[in-house]
């Protein structure tokens, strides 16, 4: 009967643990003093056999506690890493939200000072242009001053234009981004230093929403500028591929490639995952030395 109560005292000590142990004892006793009633075994063996089992069961239990304790201390560090990784994805979507916020705010604004620049500075420059044409005409005007003069007006023309490109891409409206992208200052830039820029549009569409188009647009600006800074290519080749709902933009160079931090570090970098994921797409950039590739895939919405 005795040996009968080792599985039940073992399965107690194992499953309740300390408790468990001290009801598994209870059982032990019992069992080993009813045992020895009708047994000719001694007192003696019968209490060894009592202390061996005690002390196996209060060992079974006693590792089961700590067990126990282990796995709930680990479940409250688990729940607590838990709680800290949701805060951290939480700060990470604000910062991504309010960094989206700040780029289209920046475009909002450059689009203001752009109109603001044309329709004041603009029209007083072509006034100021008229009344010199005017004064020409008079009985004894000074067509030295006025040529300086006019000169000087048109040099600011040009440069007010010029701003105005740079704080928003002429035809950005009008024209298809492949255009917008061939009649821009860093084309002009690019061919002056003898780079040549391949643009291939393949497909068409109506009309691309304003936030897809300028950021795309504003992407390519700055692969363009990390290309003729420190690319040391000959060629550019940028791809335009439209499908029915997305856009998908590749650039590659023939350059030297860069070895890929495993964040971004640079500004112009990081503004460009941030344009992409704006456009709820992902950046992804491969380089050796062969070249770099820079594509991105966004849907049309």
């Amino acid at each position: 009967m005795k040996h009968l109560a080792i599985l039940p005292a073992l399965f107690l000590a194992y499953r309740y643990a300390i408790v468990g142990a001290a009801f598994s004892n209870l059982l032990i006793g019992i069992t080993a003093f009813v045992a020895s009633i009708d047994s000719d075994v001694t007192p003696l063996e019968h209490q060894f056999y009592v202390i061996a089992m005690s002390i196996s069961s209060l060992i079974l239990g006693a590792a089961t506690y700590q067990t126990n304790q282990m796995q709930r201390r680990l479940e409250l560090s688990n729940d607590k890493i838990n709680a800290k990784n949701t805060l951290l994805t939480d700060a990470l979507d604000n910062i991504h939200r309010l960094t989206n916020q700040l780029i289209s705010s920046q475009e909002d604004e450059r689009k203001r000072l752009s109109r603001d620049l044309h329709d004041d500075f603009g029209h007083r420059i072509v006034e100021l242009q008229l009344q010199l044409s005017l004064a020409k005409t008079s009985s004894s005007p000074n067509f030295t001053f006025f040529d300086n003069l006019s000169d000087k007006l048109d040099a600011l023309h040009h440069a007010m234009k010029k701003s105005i490109g740079k704080l928003r891409p002429h035809g950005i409206d009008t024209l298809p981004i492949e255009e917008v992208i061939r009649n821009s200052d860093i084309i002009k830039s690019a061919k002056r230093l003898g780079l040549k820029v391949e643009i291939d549009a393949k497909g068409s569409i109506d009309a691309l929403p304003y936030t897809l188009k300028i950021n795309t647009y504003r992407i390519i600006q700055e692969a363009l500028t990390n290309i003729i800074k420190h690319a040391d290519a000959s060629l550019v080749k940028i791809q335009l591929d439209y499908g029915q709902s997305n856009l998908a933009v590749t650039i590659q160079d023939d350059g030297v490639g860069f070895e890929q931090p495993s964040a971004p570090s640079s500004l112009g970098v990081v503004s460009m995952h941030e344009r992409a994921m704006l456009m709820g797409c992902e950046l992804l950039i491969a380089s050796n030395s062969a070249g770099t590739t820079i594509s991105f895939n966004a849907q049309i919405k």
